[in-house]
């Protein structure tokens, strides 16, 4: 009777242990996949971390000289921009600007305008003619990074400036924005700074041009090509 009571005993002993066991291999089995599947997203992550940091290297990259001539933007030809074509042809220009079209405002007619920036900075923006949407006013830049043929860039005193192009005029418009031109060129200056004048007098509607002495403390402040 004590024998049989015995082995009853032990074979539950048995079972229960064998149970333990599979419980403990199903328990370790699971730490093992849970591991693995740490690792699993451990590495993803590190790959999106590594796309995150070369997306921002690409980002930050400073950005490359633009030349500006009397015909082209880089490699982009301004004579043959229209308002059918021009924003396809920035975005496949320069692939690494945003393109936005805009509503540019002034005393007459509103007119179409296209700005581009980089990394929310300004580049450049192109106006169209308020009158025939198709035709392209002008392009305006004050990025230092755009340098025109004649070796001119934002900054640059005037002093400078007219040795690069000894056969510039001078002249004010009705808002008194000063410009440096030159005849048969399409690509002219703003300046800024201190304008002379000659015992106080104004610039008057009868006399908008200027003498060297009245602008020679005064610097480019925007590149403008006028089609």
């Amino acid at each position: 009777m004590k024998r049989g009571i015995l082995i009853v005993i032990i074979g539950v002993i048995i079972i229960g242990i064998g149970y333990f066991g599979l419980e403990i291999f199903g328990f370790s089995k699971w730490v093992k996949e849970d591991i693995a599947t740490s690792e699993k997203l451990k590495e993803h992550l590190n790959d999106q971390e590594v796309i995150i940091v070369e997306k921002r290297i690409i980002e930050t990259e400073e950005l490359e000289e633009i030349l500006l001539t009397e015909s082209n933007l880089g490699n982009l030809n301004l004579n043959e921009l229209n308002e059918k074509n021009i924003k396809r042809e920035l975005e496949l220009t320069f692939p690494r600007f945003k393109i936005q079209k805009k509503i540019g405002q002034q005393d007459g007619p509103d007119f179409n305008l296209y700005e581009a920036t980089y990394l929310n900075e300004q580049v450049f923006f192109i106006s169209m003619d308020s009158y025939d949407s198709n035709i392209i006013q002008d392009l305006s830049t004050k990025h230092i990074k755009i340098k025109d043929e004649y070796d001119v860039s934002i900054r640059l005193t005037v002093d400078s400036l007219i040795l690069n192009r000894p056969n510039l005029s001078f002249h004010a418009d009705l808002h008194y924005n000063i410009y440096a031109s030159q005849k048969n060129s399409k690509i002219e200056y703003r300046l800024k700074g201190n304008l002379k004048t000659l015992n106080d007098s104004q610039i008057t509607a009868d006399n908008y041009s200027l003498k060297k002495w009245q602008i020679e403390e005064m610097t480019v402040e925007y590149l403008i090509w006028r089609k």
